[in-house]
């Protein structure tokens, strides 16, 4: 990219730095670890990523126009609504106390949402509440996962009210028909790492000062709420079940999408971006890079669903931390770490809750070797040499903590 803004790893916080977060500014740091980050952009307002990534955004984008009305790409990588929960006191006002019927009763309201808008297949039935009932829970349960819950649909109404802004920007110089604006997630609703979630029992709503904005693992959503994020799925992010692998994906481009408001059932990838990009583009994928070969372009692009519901039957793999995957046209092998392998007719049967593994072995087979095969071809580890290649990992890359001045 010739300009950037951001972290180089991961980022878990919106107004702090904390450790291995720290914002760069092409290549030079201009954000240290540290409690108070300086919004260079707008000095006047508080540093809060998912504006800041935004401003940074449009001003390259900005930038770039000054120079030349050369086609743009911009990538932008908002952390929102990862944890933890850091939202703004005037978002969080709009949701306080909305939730307090519980997760069950929004379930049932979500999947009839999803069933009156085409989303989601009749015969795709609601996977089972896996978390207790909300009328089990105390009032002071109730109060403070209310609160969280307001606290996440705060941050996704910030995240919102920011992807307005990009395309009002669009608008005002006028790309926005003749700009491809492609939104995504990367996986679905995170049960990290109970009920009530990342140290659910120790901050609250009573002690929410303390945490407001401490960054890392100190706060998120829990599983209850995760469980309505991915309504009608089963499972959660990390997971290869439908609720973990399942996301949105929105296209808009007047100029070159003829079709509006209408839905595509053709299963799609990340690794189909890139060829959609290059197609779009009429650019070459090249076979090296400074004199080095890169990998083959992977996955296929998807200019033909912007144009037509027609569909392709797809084989496409997963794995991550021994969880795996393989979905080959309607059949879907999927296993947890540890676990036995689960068949499923997804085309039937999306939200796998009808297990075929012993009804038809010979489908399990094969689509088993067939997963096998492509684990050995990219290397995949598992999961107790995937630990120790992380701890070592993590062991090699730990801050140094500052010598005394006296040493």
């Amino acid at each position: 990219f010739q300009h950037f803004y951001g972290t180089r790893g991961y980022i878990d916080s919106y107004f702090t730095i904390v450790p291995r977060t720290e914002i760069y500014l092409g290549e030079k740091l201009v954000l240290p670890v540290g409690e108070d980050p300086v919004n260079h952009l707008k000095p006047d307002e508080e540093w809060y990523t998912t504006d800041v990534f935004t401003d940074y955004a449009i001003h390259f984008i900005d930038e770039v126009r000054t120079k030349d009305d050369a086609p743009f790409f911009a990538y932008i990588a908002h952390n929102a609504p990862h944890f933890p929960l850091h939202a703004k006191e005037e978002d969080i006002a709009k949701y306080r106390s909305k939730y307090k019927t519980g997760w069950e009763k929004f379930r049932a309201k979500r999947y009839k949402k999803l069933l009156e808008l085409g989303i989601v297949d009749e015969n795709w039935n609601l996977s089972p509440l896996d978390v207790p009932a909300w009328e089990t829970l105390t009032d002071a349960q109730k109060d403070d996962m209310d609160f969280k819950m307001a606290l996440f649909a705060a941050i996704i109404d910030r995240l919102d009210q920011n992807v307005g802004r990009i395309v009002s920007h669009l608008e005002k110089i006028g790309e926005l028909d003749n700009t491809l604006l492609v939104f995504l997630s990367d996986n679905g609703g995170t049960k990290e790492t109970s009920l009530f979630g990342i140290k659910g029992d120790q901050n609250t709503v009573e002690n929410y000062d303390e945490w407001a904005r401490q960054g890392g693992w100190s706060s998120s959503y829990g599983q209850g709420w995760a469980n309505l994020s991915n309504v009608p799925f089963r499972k959660y992010k990390r997971e290869n079940h439908e609720g973990g692998t399942s996301a949105p994906f929105i296209v808009h481009w007047p100029d070159g999408i003829e079709a509006k408001g209408e839905l595509r059932t053709q299963v799609a990838h990340l690794i189909d971006l890139m060829p959609t990009f290059v197609e779009v583009s009429g650019a070459e994928y090249p076979e090296e890079f400074d004199g080095h070969e890169i990998q083959p372009m992977e996955g296929m692009s998807l200019v033909k669903s912007f144009g037509g519901a027609e569909t392709v039957s797809r084989r496409l793999f997963w794995e991550h931390e021994g969880n795996r995957a393989i979905r080959d046209g309607d059949w879907k092998l999927v296993g947890s770490s540890g676990g036995p392998w689960e068949l499923y007719n997804v085309s039937k049967d999306r939200t796998e809750l009808n297990n075929l593994a012993k009804s038809d072995p010979g489908k399990l087979a094969d689509l088993k070797a067939k997963w096998d095969a492509w684990s050995e071809k990219v290397g995949v580890l598992p999961p107790e040499k995937m630990k120790a290649a992380r701890a070592e990992f993590r062991k090699r890359n730990k801050p140094k903590k500052k010598k005394n001045s006296n040493e």
